[in-house]
């Protein structure tokens, strides 16, 4: 589904919804020696909370998402031509939009297939048993599984293979994503 225009870096996504592991598994990779990249959202959360606005998702969700877009446009380009796990990509802005009801605004459309992952995205499945919410994730579990649904078709519904990562231990969750890119583990 690329088109003309778009480039495939060697990124692979980490993605599902709040709280279902993304940030324990990175770092599990990153400690076997993967280049990782956070979560773009937190961070703005964060900044945004310590400067005291009120650019933050549950408040104002398009303006927030744009700066989030901003920021993961950069990470992309910053990342290079070598491999990389990214916690979340482009779409997941997409889904964010679809969840609160918020129009999507053209220009996020075309970063999402100028700015292209590797065909498989690896996604995390909600996770009662590890939810727990904190100042950045506000939203109660039944929302995190409604927001997982909506991540799960936009990178469908841009041509990526989604493939659900297994509930379980970190290691097991490692070796399920290092054996489905050709790595050993």
């Amino acid at each position: 589904m690329e088109t003309s225009n778009s480039h495939q870096k060697n990124i692979h996504i980490i993605t599902g919804g709040p709280a279902s592991g993304k940030t324990t598994l990175l770092k599990a990779l990153r400690k076997k020696g993967f280049k990782c990249f956070d979560e773009v959202a937190r961070e703005v959360i964060r900044e945004e909370l310590a400067k005291k606005t009120d650019i933050v998702p549950w408040l104002r969700l398009a303006d927030f998402n744009a700066i989030v877009l901003e920021r993961q446009k950069k990470q992309y380009i910053d990342a290079g031509e070598e491999l990389h796990f990214f916690d979340r990509g482009i779409p997941d802005n997409i889904a964010y939009h679809v969840n609160g009801n918020i129009p999507i605004h053209p220009k996020l459309h075309v970063a999402a297939k100028e700015h292209r992952y590797k065909e498989k995205v690896f996604f995390l499945g909600p996770w009662e048993e590890i939810y727990k919410n904190d100042v950045v994730r506000k939203e109660p579990f039944e929302t995190a599984i409604k927001i997982a649904g909506h991540i799960k078709k936009a990178y469908e519904d841009l041509g990526y293979v989604v493939l659900v990562v297994p509930k379980g231990a970190v290691k097991e969750r490692v070796k399920f994503v290092l054996t489905h890119i050709g790595r050993k583990n």
